[in-house]
């Protein structure tokens, strides 16, 4: 792939771990155990494909070998990647004084507004809509587990910790919201 090709898909790394840089900077990272290890060690998986596919780098071949090289597809991947930064970031704007990446038993209120009245959980959308643009722009079976496995995590982290501590720290007014928004679209 070109050179830009390159420079986008990294620069577009570093603008999604950047967000999670300056949450742990400000206090906002909320993660224990299991949580930090695979979040750390999702960092460093994509890193390793990324910088893999355009340095020529030695491969794990089952991972890193593409499905299909179609640039215009592999294209379409970046800029879908750039929508799931932009849509991150806005998310965090939206989310203001209550950012907490993780259950934070410190919350301020319950953010209800923007795209957060469309879905309870528009941040983790952003997140799979990212990790689908890499996968297209990568188009290999480590991207694509990668996408599956964050998939399958958002979604137990949100059944399983965030809803039952959301609705035991909010009561109703968290039932309520329910009612009115959906868990994911």
């Amino acid at each position: 792939m070109p050179m830009f090709f390159n420079i986008l898909t990294v620069a577009a790394l570093c603008l999604f771990y950047g967000m999670f840089a300056f949450a742990i900077a400000i206090g906002k990272m909320v993660m224990r155990g299991f949580e930090r290890i695979r979040t750390y060690f999702l960092f460093a998986l994509t890193i390793y494909i990324y910088l893999s596919n355009i340095f020529n780098l030695p491969t794990i071949s089952f991972l890193n070998t593409p499905f299909w090289n179609i640039p215009v597809l592999r294209w379409i991947g970046v800029v879908i990647l750039y929508i799931g930064i932009v849509l991150y970031y806005i998310d965090v704007i939206q989310f203001g004084r209550n950012l907490a990446i993780g259950v934070d038993k410190n919350s301020k209120g319950l953010t209800t507004t923007g795209f957060y009245a469309l879905s309870r959980n528009p941040m983790y959308i952003s997140f799979i809509i990212y990790w689908l643009g890499a996968f297209l722009a990568f188009s290999n079976l480590g991207m694509l587990l990668i996408l599956l496995g964050e998939a399958v995590f958002y979604h137990l982290q949100v059944v399983y910790k965030e809803e039952p501590f959301l609705s035991q720290h909010y009561g109703v007014e968290y039932e309520e919201y329910c009612k009115k928004v959906r868990r994911w679209l």
